[in-house]
């Protein structure tokens, strides 16, 4: 556990890193469009992961009308062994991470329609994702599969002179867990026998796994239902999910022009900087301003520049993740590696401000608190200044650039880019104006006793924005979060004490603490008290009541769920000590058990009848539901062991179906 709580922080912050990394490399076309989807599968794969070869092979065909059918459309997918591929309703997590869909696109023509929407053969096999996607229902094709359509073709046209084109968009990935980037697949089909996949079900396909496996044929059975994918036409029919591809906007003149919107960019990043984000370190802008009274014209305008190019390299790496990764403006701040990185940053600056420590530098050496305070600003810490306040920028919009931002990201590259910097340069166009023309801020006071208030008071302001940026981590990680920030404190504090010009061997001792108590925050935060702080382990699911009687009952599989609470320091103790041990989990994963969680935390009503009809007054408990007697379950109220964990397992996976299984009571009443 300790393990995978830093493994999944660091990876959530290197898929970010990782397209970065990218848009210098010289196979960036390889992965353009589906990078961090790739990555998000477990790893780079092929080609640049070393693949020799496509694991995937595509076909197509439709065969001609008869008396009985209709011209049907045959898509065939071959996959090597040990890859497969995603359904054509692959879901995702809340969250917005999860595997790509398969995406069939046919295109427009007169000389033939779709008559319905495209079914697959065989249907996809389903399985609850412990790894990359905890808790997601998996839609995977393997081997070969078949998608097929009804078309028809128009009066009159020769069968043979006809050719249905558009294109397949998959990914694939190995079973060990890594993927290659997305790819498209042209659609050629001509005439032909078509694909033997038994009589073809035409009629409207199921939409909900539970409608697929109610209507699986049973052995023996021609095998001609398949997984339903999105519609193709933007007809609707009732019950049909709406089709985002039927969507059509009405384009007003001269809107789509890049003039325009090079236009509405700048303005957008001029504007950016009035926005509630940017303005906690827009005071520290202010502190650079007055002390650059006291320079000369050339020398305020190249620290001006250099915060200048700090902003426009943001965006500029902004446009390569929105190019290379699809990444959205202000997408970034779903990452709790991200988020974590900007209060760490923003903290420490509020305690320099604040005045527990200060960067030793040799010239320091009796200046008064005042000039401290207006230190040389030097142009590395100009262009960080400038990196800063644009990533802080990132979760607000100004006026205008939600619509250069939404127009740009659908032109080439190049024009992607070139808004980018546009806006860029926008935001950073008052500070290059003041570079220019330093006497626009002579009515700011002279340097003084004052800039060491104002300073202090700025401390406070970066504090709030260390507030916002915790505010967007879950929950899980805001205490961890919070125990890090304090030792990142003490750290500073620590260091204060360094006498300036104190001996080396002094300054490495101080450093080397330092980096001691950094560490060993991260590693108490994140390795220890997050995991046991979480109520959610990897391949655990929510626990309810009707999924409890899709796997159990209708589906016949062993499940385990885990009552507790974020409350219950007894559950916590022994989920970290005997639930979530090594044999335990092979016992569960030997056996193939279904793990869910039951979070009692708010006395949920469903939990809270659970808990009665299972005899238990409170928590913790542990109830394993066997799936050849889902109504027999095994209960363990409050303390437990390994050994009774491992047997009650293995009991229930070889618990045969009952009377009482079979009747299927109205409540839980057969608990051993």
């Amino acid at each position: 556990m300790a393990r995978t709580a830093l493994t999944n922080l660091l990876t959530t912050t290197l898929r970010r890193a990782a397209a970065v990394l990218l848009c210098l490399s010289p196979a960036i076309g390889l992965a353009q469009g589906g990078f961090l989807d790739g990555f998000q599968g477990g790893g780079f794969g092929s080609p640049m992961g070393g693949a020799t070869g496509d694991p995937v092979s595509v076909s197509s065909q439709f065969t001609a009308a008869t008396a009985d059918q209709p011209a049907v459309l045959m898509i065939t997918a071959k996959i090597e062994p040990g890859w497969h591929v995603y359904s054509l309703t692959q879901g995702k997590l809340p969250s917005g991470l999860g595997p790509n869909q398969t995406k069939i696109t046919i295109d427009e023509s007169p000389q033939y329609k779709l008559l319905g929407e495209v079914r697959a053969f065989p249907e996809a096999h389903d399985r609850v994702d412990a790894e990359a996607f905890v808790g997601l229902t998996l839609e995977e094709h393997s081997n070969q599969v078949t998608w097929y359509a009804p078309i028809e073709l128009a009066e009159g046209v020769d069968p043979a002179a006809v050719t249905v084109t558009g294109k397949v968009s998959l990914q694939a990935c190995e079973e060990r867990g890594s993927c290659i980037p997305p790819k498209s697949y042209p659609i050629n089909a001509r005439v032909g026998g078509g694909v033997p996949i038994g009589p073809l079900d035409l009629s409207a396909p199921p939409s909900t796994s539970a409608e697929r496996a109610a209507a699986t044929p049973g052995e023996g059975a021609s095998p001609s239902v398949a997984a339903p994918v999105a519609p193709l036409t933007p007809t609707a029919e009732p019950g049909q999910a709406y089709d985002l591809n039927a969507i059509r906007f009405t384009e007003r003149a001269g809107e789509n022009s890049l003039g325009w919107n090079l236009l509405l960019a700048f303005g957008g990043g001029l504007i950016l900087n009035l926005m509630p984000c940017v303005l906690p370190v827009i005071g520290l802008k202010v502190m650079s301003f007055v002390q650059q009274a006291g320079y000369s014209r050339a020398k305020a305008f190249e620290l001006n520049l250099w915060y200048s190019l700090g902003i426009v390299a943001v965006f500029w790496v902004l446009a390569g993740l929105a190019i290379f990764a699809g990444l959205s403006w202000g997408k970034q701040f779903s990452s709790v590696g991200f988020n974590l990185t900007m209060a760490s940053i923003v903290f420490v600056m509020a305690l320099s401000l604040l005045g527990v420590w200060e960067i030793h530098v040799p010239d320091a050496v009796g200046r008064s608190s005042t000039h401290k305070s207006v230190a040389g600003e030097g142009r590395l810490a100009a262009f960080f200044k400038g990196v800063l306040t644009t990533l802080l920028a990132t979760p607000c919009t100004g006026p205008g650039m939600a619509v250069a931002l939404g127009w740009a990201v659908r032109q080439t590259g190049g024009t992607t880019m070139l808004v980018f910097t546009v806006m860029g340069i926008g935001m950073a166009f008052p500070y290059l104006l003041i570079g220019a023309f330093p006497k626009l801020v002579n009515f700011l006071p002279r340097p003084g006793e004052w800039m060491v208030t104002f300073k202090q008071l700025m401390g406070f302001v970066l504090l709030g924005t260390v507030i916002f940026l915790l505010s967007l981590i879950p929950t899980t990680y805001l205490l961890p979060s919070l125990c890090l920030l304090t030792t990142l404190g003490l750290a500073c504090w620590v260091y204060s004490k360094m006498p300036i010009g104190a001996p080396f061997g002094e300054q490495t001792q101080t450093y080397v603490l330092c980096s001691a108590i950094i560490a060993a925050g991260a590693v108490f935060s994140f390795a220890w008290l997050a995991p046991v702080l979480s109520n959610e382990n990897e391949a655990w699911q929510p626990f309810s009541l009707a999924k409890l009687n899709e796997v159990a009952v209708e589906e016949g599989k062993t499940v385990l769920v885990d009552f507790g609470a974020d409350w219950c320091a007894n559950c916590q103790v022994l989920e970290k000590t005997v639930l979530h041990t090594a044999p335990v989990e092979e016992a569960i994963k030997a056996n193939r058990v279904v793990t869910m969680f039951a979070d009692n935390t708010d006395y949920p009503p469903e939990i809270e009848n659970t808990l009665k009809a299972l005899r238990s007054n409170g928590v913790p408990v542990i109830a394993i539901f066997p799936g050849g007697a889902p109504y027999e379950p095994i209960v363990f109220r409050g303390v437990y062991t390994q050994g009774q964990l491992t047997d009650a397992i293995a009991a229930a996976s070889a618990a045969k179906p009952t009377t009482v299984a079979n009747s299927a009571p109205d409540g839980p009443q057969a608990a051993r």
